[in-house]
């Protein structure tokens, strides 16, 4: 299993696609990734294949809330991400314990160990944007991911700089 791929079976949500729109927003299990073309074959509910770039794909992933000035009750709340909301530059975070659902921003999501996520907006070491790592350890002192890239290479990146 490869860090920087997602993994079979991972539970997603569509985004993002322009010229199949229509499936935006549906939840769909990822198959497997074809290297040449650049795309995971995700699986709809309905047994429909589809091939999709990477961006358009979120990883439904546990997290935790952490760091929130407004709520602090919420802070260290476990949720589900459930969406990424372009636009906004936010995560939709579903919490049960607390019936919210919320959007975060990405430094507000702590994401857990073995998730593998893309790297964006990094200005100091641009030449891994949109590189995929897997996360090895969580720093919550310093609110950073170590990510494993590839079989050489990890990298420490700031919370807000990666998306699942």
């Amino acid at each position: 299993e490869r860090p920087d791929q997602i993994s079979s079976g991972t539970k997603v949500v569509l985004c993002g696609l322009q010229s199949a729109a229509q499936h935006n927003g549906k939840v769909a299990s990822v198959v497997d990734y074809d290297a040449g073309a650049g795309r995971y074959t995700v699986q709809l509910n309905d047994g429909t294949n589809l091939a999709l770039k990477p961006t358009n794909l979120t990883q439904i992933v546990n997290a935790q809330i952490y760091g929130l000035k407004s709520q602090p009750e919420l802070n260290g709340a476990s949720g589900k991400v459930v969406r990424w909301d372009e636009d906004k530059g936010r995560y939709e975070v579903n919490v049960p314990s607390h019936n919210k659902s919320l959007s975060l921003q990405p430094a507000n999501v702590v994401l857990p160990t073995g998730v593998v996520c893309r790297i964006e907006g990094l200005t100091g070491a641009a030449q891994y944007n949109g590189k995929w790592g897997k996360i090895l350890e969580v720093d919550r002192e310093a609110c950073r991911y170590q990510l494993q890239l590839d079989a050489g290479k990890q990298l420490k990146v700031k919370w807000e700089n990666v998306r699942v």
